[in-house]
């Protein structure tokens, strides 16, 4: 096992539980105390700025439509559409049994939208037309093309204004609970309990949809040195600016279809630290670039799984609504069923799905035979044998000859006891054999304004290493001699991807396609930049408690003067309780279609919210990463 990975990653995590009671022992704490800070944004006011330069493009496109050729877009009409974010964040003191004190904390992001829009366009009236040509020309000075359709009689092929309707809904909810033990005397963390559930559904309905093909009329023409091989060409012929093609048919057909799908997993972990040596996150109290480091042994488990399913669409093009009978996905479960043969005849992999339990692969009939799809057991078996089969050590001759062996790496895996529990990985209790070293430092004292006046400060708190300008110990040979080792490292494995040899390219000669350029991209240039394009999200904690004192987000790009925001902590009980309604009414991982944006539950009373809501990008940052900047 890599014992540095896991300390990085329980460091990571730990952020996310912070400290909520003083250490001094004059500074109480009360059983039952809860705190919160979030709110609820509607997305389609926060980003009208972004949107409404969309629509400006569309009704542009509608003013120079105005010859009502085929292809034209004539209108739109935006209904009821419907798009809410909601971030917030909980804890609470549930109890101080044994000399520790047992925090719980809750993180919850979701993401509701409802479509509900009309587009009126010109299309081909429906049916099937024999010997159609195309001819496009090209308007150099409006930068646009124009086509017509014509038949063998000369006339065009009908045309008419129709509405197609689009409608559908996306929902996502990310939940991190966090439950943690904390020493009362000097407030070391003992042990975590941690779990990230994520669900996800969504679905669209399209109405009138035109599906039109076009049958290329081919001929057979020998090679004719202009780099066709023999055999079928277009015939396409072209004359100045107008290009001409010709077609066995034109079939139109308006379409009806409905598509659905969802999926959930989840990741729970439990950290339990040498009770003699616990895990010291916060040295309160905190202050200005402050450094702080130790050791500890750590015991691990946990599992993690999930599923996906997806509806089976519901098409007009289908036989009585059942796609199941159409003969090409009759053809796909057919391929597929031979597929999973094969994999199971196969000795190396021994891949089976087996529904029935009857040691055989299933065939597949039908669309439920397919959704919805869990980690199979089999497929998890084989995954264990190529893992254990990796860091095993067959003899002394193959290590010899070549071939990686790592003897410590076998007897750890075993001892990690890697298994399958309801459709789960699960893994532990392991113990890492050895003390783990971990560090953290703070920055600067910063001040954030809530949205009444009332100033807060607080520092960030992050994981660091031993090579910190702040750690008083610091080794300046030993990290100077680290960053090489760590450089000549990168320019072997992957010369493309050194930070530090980032540095020596000039923007204009860095490729995207080869190069990391993320630190040289511009938000600026373009003229409608991503709005979560540089979005920051900070955490700082107060100086005595260690507890959340604000986060402050910014999005430069949201609106037209930037989105920046400073949520504080707050602990009224009629807030924090609005806060957990919203939270079960909306954030439910296991039923992400739960919602009050798009289904219109009884109402909550929002009066009392005094915190502004904060963007996506920041959300999923403060999900995944406390105090840490990101950009997209």
């Amino acid at each position: 096992m890599n014992k540095v990975a896991l300390a990085a990653l329980a460091s990571m995590f730990l952020l996310l539980a912070p400290a909520s009671t003083a250490v001094e022992e004059s500074a109480a704490f009360t059983v039952g105390d809860k705190w919160a800070l979030g709110h609820e944004f509607d997305l389609m006011e926060e980003f009208d700025s972004f949107t409404e330069e969309i629509f400006q493009e569309l009704d542009a496109e509608i003013e120079n439509n105005s010859t009502g050729a085929y292809g034209d877009l004539m209108g739109y009409s935006l209904n009821e559409n419907e798009g809410v974010i909601g971030v917030f964040y909980t804890g609470e003191i549930v109890d101080d049994l044994d000399g520790l004190i047992h925090i719980t904390s809750e993180e919850s992001f979701y993401f509701h939208t409802a479509i509900d829009t009309s587009i009126t366009g010109v299309f081909f009236e429906e049916g099937t037309y024999d010997d159609v040509e195309e001819t496009c020309t090209y308007d150099e000075e409006n930068d646009d093309e124009t086509c017509t359709y014509t038949l063998a009689d000369g006339s065009e092929i009908p045309t008419a204004v129709q509405t197609m309707e689009i409608g559908g809904e996306f929902h996502y909810v990310t939940q991190i609970t966090t439950e943690t033990w904390w020493t009362q005397d000097d407030f070391d963390m003992q042990k975590m309990d941690l779990t990230l559930s994520m669900g996800m559904s969504g679905g669209v309905k399209l109405i009138n949809v035109p599906n039109e093909t076009m049958e290329p009329n081919w001929i057979e023409e020998d090679y004719d040195g202009d780099g066709y091989p023999d055999g079928e060409r277009e015939d396409c012929e072209y004359e100045n600016d107008e290009e001409t093609c010709t077609y066995e048919y034109v079939s139109t057909v308006m379409e009806t279809a409905e598509l659905g799908a969802s999926a959930e997993e989840s990741l729970h972990l439990l950290f339990e630290f040498d009770p003699w040596k616990p895990l010291n996150a916060f040295d309160l109290p905190l202050e200005e670039n402050k450094y702080w480091d130790g050791q500890t042994e750590v015991r691990i488990s946990g599992d993690v799984g999930g599923m996906i399913d997806i509806d089976k669409p519901v098409l007009s093009i289908c036989p009585e609504l059942d796609c199941d009978q159409l003969p090409e996905m009759q053809e796909l479960y057919e391929v597929m069923t031979a597929g999973i043969e094969e994999l199971h005849e196969n000795e190396e992999l021994s891949i089976t799905v087996d529904r029935d339990g009857d040691g055989q692969p299933d065939i597949i009939e039908k669309w439920d035979d397919i959704f919805p799809v869990y980690i199979p057991e089999t497929w998890m078996d084989s995954i264990f044998e190529a893992i254990l089969e990796a860091v095993s050590c067959e003899d002394d001759e193959s290590a010899q000859e070549g071939e990686e062996c790592d003897e410590t790496a076998e007897e750890e895996l075993e001892k990690l006891d890697l298994r399958i529990e309801n459709n789960r990985f699960a893994f532990g209790p392991y113990d890492v054999p050895i003390e783990i070293p971990y560090a953290f430092e703070t920055g600067e004292e910063m001040s954030g304004w809530g949205e009444d006046g009332t100033a807060h400060q607080g520092f960030q708190v992050f994981p660091t290493d031993g090579c910190s300008e702040n750690n008083p110990n610091r080794n300046d040979d030993d990290c100077e001699r680290d960053d090489e080792e760590h450089e000549e490292e990168d320019d072997e494995d992957d010369p493309f991807n050194d930070d530090d040899s980032r540095s020596s390219h000039d923007e204009e000669d860095c490729d995207p396609e080869y190069e990391d350029c993320e630190d040289d991209y511009d938000c600026t240039e373009d003229d409608t930049p991503d709005p979560f394009c540089e979005a920051v999200m900070e955490y700082f904690h107060d100086a005595e408690t260690g507890q959340v004192s604000f986060i402050q987000m910014d999005l430069p790009h949201a609106k037209d003067d930037g989105y920046k925001v400073t949520m504080s902590a707050v602990k009224d009980e009629q807030v924090v309780e609005a806060m957990e309604d919203k939270i079960d009414a909306n954030a439910d991982p296991t039923e992400p279609e739960k919602n009050e944006a798009t289904s219109a539950p009884e109402s909550i009373e929002e009066d009392g919210f005094p915190l502004p809501g904060f963007g996506l990008m920041a959300a999923v940052g403060s999900l995944m990463l406390a105090g840490r900047r990101f950009r997209k």
